[in-house]
């Protein structure tokens, strides 16, 4: 059995559940390969959001600002696989990544399509 690393398995539906309904991508969200990369853009956005807290309560360092960038590059890379698009905040009180889709009908968030889909 596969063993997916520190992702809930409610926030892995729910992501599944959401591109499914906006029909955003034609591959099989639950093959092994892409559950992987789904749980690690989870965990990604998990990250992103501790360095955004960490920056919010002061300055970042060198080696975090290096690692929010290669963060976001990997996720701006896995977003792509799913022909999502990733938009990055530094706000901590809500999302850090949230994903957009080309018809931009799906979202979680209180801004609604246009605010994307908050991970």
């Amino acid at each position: 059995m596969t063993k997916f690393k520190k992702v809930t398995s409610d926030a892995l539906h729910a992501l599944i559940t959401a591109m499914y309904k906006a029909d955003c991508t034609d591959k099989n969200l639950y093959e092994t390969q892409n559950l992987r990369k789904l749980c690690r853009m989870l965990s990604l956005a998990r990250s992103h959001n501790k360095l955004a807290e960490a920056g919010c309560n002061g300055e970042l360092t060198k080696a975090q600002v290096t690692k929010r960038d290669r963060i976001e590059a990997e996720m701006n890379e896995c977003a792509l696989e799913f022909s999502l698009r990733a938009q990055f905040t530094g706000d901590p009180r809500g999302f850090t990544v949230k994903l957009h889709t080309e018809s931009q009908n799906m979202y979680n968030t209180m801004g609604g399509s246009e605010s994307g889909y908050g991970i």
